[in-house]
């Protein structure tokens, strides 16, 4: 957001208000699609978030979550079939 002190013909100040946001889940750059993607979720949800079709190698195998919106300290939990 770009604030301005004073009117433009008296020599205005330039006040620019910085507006930071947190965004904390893991991305990559999927070259199929040509988007940042989340690696946050199965590679299923963003094939199908992203419109891959059945059958589409993709570039980032391997860096997806094996569940998705379970924390890695609980994964070893949920493979075990035990409660956390």
């Amino acid at each position: 957001m770009k604030l301005y002190a004073g009117s433009p013909q008296a020599g205005s100040i330039f006040i620019e208000e910085i507006i930071m946001s947190t965004f904390d889940s893991p991305i990559g750059r999927c070259e199929e699609v040509r988007e940042m993607v989340l690696l946050d979720e199965t590679q299923a949800q963003c094939a199908a978030e992203h419109g891959c079709p059945a059958g589409t190698v993709c570039p980032l195998c391997g860096c997806f979550v094996e569940v998705s919106g379970l924390a890695d300290e609980h994964l070893e939990s949920v493979r075990k079939g035990c409660p956390a």
